[in-house]
């Protein structure tokens, strides 16, 4: 996630490994300035707005997709994701 919407600095959240071949059920949900992130039952909050005032005159998005962050080993490696199910909704609250 992005620190701030004015610099490009990124904070990494780290949830336990899946193994290869294995589901993972994800959410993001971002209510009244808290990003929160579950991965297969761990969660971890962020206040945004705590971290900096200039998200509230932000629009947010999410992305769904596969973003392999290996730059080593072999270059016939890579990675495969499908996705079960995609739920989005949205609400004014």
């Amino acid at each position: 996630m992005k620190e701030s919407p004015t610099n490009g600095k990124d904070k990494k959240l780290t949830f336990p490994d899946v193994e290869r071949g294995s589901d993972i059920d994800w959410t993001i949900r971002l209510q009244g300035g808290v990003l929160a992130i579950t991965v297969n039952g761990t969660t971890q909050e962020e206040n945004v707005l705590e971290n900096d005032r200039a998200w509230a005159d932000q629009t947010f998005y999410f992305k769904a997709g596969a973003y392999p962050q290996d730059n080593a080993g072999e270059v016939s490696e890579g990675a495969r994701v499908s996705f079960s199910r995609l739920v989005v909704t949205h609400s004014d609250d």
